[in-house]
């Protein structure tokens, strides 16, 4: 392969590269909207149900973004006495959120917390949300107050009948993009003037020509180092 055909081929390479460099770095629309919907499980088996909880709007994401939360309604008899055995067996409390962005990409993740937090922060959680440069969410926490359980979480459910939730939103930041423009321009500008003649060679002289410089100065050691063989005297008389 020769090296101007080389040289196209990287040539494409970067180009391909820089547009998907571009793309990938597309800013969320910030008149948009994303709907994210809520669900929890109040079932302790490992594939429990997941019903309605809520839903989260999350809005102008490039100005950092701002969301809403809107519970589906307040929590019934049965769904209490659920939380109530969850809480009492040392149960997890499970979140799975589910959310398709403007460009049609449907994402779903999942998080938890000890329901015996979530009782004794007074059924009050934090949820935190992730969410790229494209305006799609990437990760979800759920965060209480409550560090540990004290023992009293039963107690605390007392005349609860909702959550009380906050939303945040978190962005995650782009990583830099090499200016692949300007190093393909100058790629271009070399070639043309390689074709045309014009490159100038300002390389020293012992850059240039050290591969003849080199085996001469080795040679010429190698002459000098060794002595030539002297004669032996006259022989005695008789």
């Amino acid at each position: 392969m020769t090296v101007d055909r080389i040289l196209n081929h990287s040539l494409v390479l970067l180009s391909q590269l820089l547009l998907l460099a571009t793309v990938c770095s597309g800013d969320y629309d910030s008149d948009g909207q994303l709907t994210v919907s809520v669900l929890h499980s109040l079932d302790p088996s490992p594939r429990g149900v997941f019903t309605p909880r809520g839903a989260i709007s999350v809005r102008s994401l490039r100005s950092g973004g701002s969301a809403t939360y809107q519970p589906t309604g307040a929590l019934s008899s049965a769904e209490l006495a659920q939380l109530k055995t969850l809480v009492e067996n040392d149960g997890i409390y499970r979140l799975k959120l589910t959310a398709q962005s403007l460009d049609g990409r449907k994402t779903e993740v999942a998080t938890f917390v000890k329901a015996c937090h979530l009782a004794e922060s007074g059924l009050r959680d934090t949820l935190l949300l992730t969410m790229d440069a494209a305006g799609s969410l990437v990760a979800a926490s759920q965060l209480t107050d409550a560090g540990r359980c004290h023992g009293d979480s039963l107690a605390a459910l007392d005349g609860l009948h909702g959550f009380n939730t906050d939303v945040t939103i978190r962005q995650t930041e782009p990583g830099p993009i090499p200016d692949t423009a300007s190093f393909i321009q100058k790629i271009e500008q070399e070639k043309l003037a390689k074709q045309r003649g014009e490159t100038k060679d300002n390389r020293s002289f012992i850059a240039k020509y050290w591969m003849y410089i080199v085996p001469a100065v080795l040679l010429l050691m190698v002459s000098g180092g060794s002595d030539p063989p002297q004669q032996g005297g006259g022989g005695g008389g008789r």
